[in-house]
């Protein structure tokens, strides 16, 4: 099973992401920091049965269910200094995003709307398009998480959209 390289990545991930989900405030422990742990959990569950299946053409459906629902959004890639990711539109939920090696950190919820409202954050991690920050923010066509540090970052974000 170690040898398999999606496996490899998700094992990867959990070692990184659950001592960072340990750190989240306590009222965020059982709701949020739940789901998360148990999406990751489940997908190398997925990824373990697909390996033991005697066709391996299931591996892409079962891991495509995992968001069939359309509701969560799990994403990490690298923006540049003033790139941005555009989440879907007109739809509420929440969310959190992190830039580079935990420099950086907002959790925030937003409307149908556009409007964006922090929950935690550090300091350099705001609801405006503004310089100097990691940004979450309506950006007309969606909710933009912008990064303004000034360099290149990895974008670590977790959206769950609401019914």
């Amino acid at each position: 099973m170690e040898n398999l390289v999606i496996y490899q990545k998700v094992y990867d991930l959990m070692i990184y992401l659950f001592p960072i989900i340990d750190r989240f405030p306590k009222y965020e422990k059982f709701v949020l920091c739940t789901q998360v742990k148990n999406c990751i959990i489940d997908i190398a569950r997925r990824i373990i049965r697909a390996n033991k299946s005697r066709s391996k053409r299931p591996l892409a459906n079962m891991l495509a269910e995992h968001d069939a629902d359309g509701k969560h959004t799990f994403a990490s890639s690298s923006v540049a200094d003033e790139g941005s990711v555009t989440l879907d539109t007109g739809k509420i939920g929440r969310g959190w995003a992190m830039a580079g090696d935990n420099e950086e950190y907002i959790e925030f919820r937003f409307t149908a709307a556009g409007v964006v409202t922090v929950i935690s954050n550090t300091a350099n991690a705001i609801n405006t398009d503004t310089d100097g920050n990691l940004c979450v923010y309506d950006a007309g066509a969606g909710i933009a998480i912008k990064n303004r540090l000034g360099a290149t970052k990895i974008i670590r974000y977790v959206v769950q959209y609401s019914a």
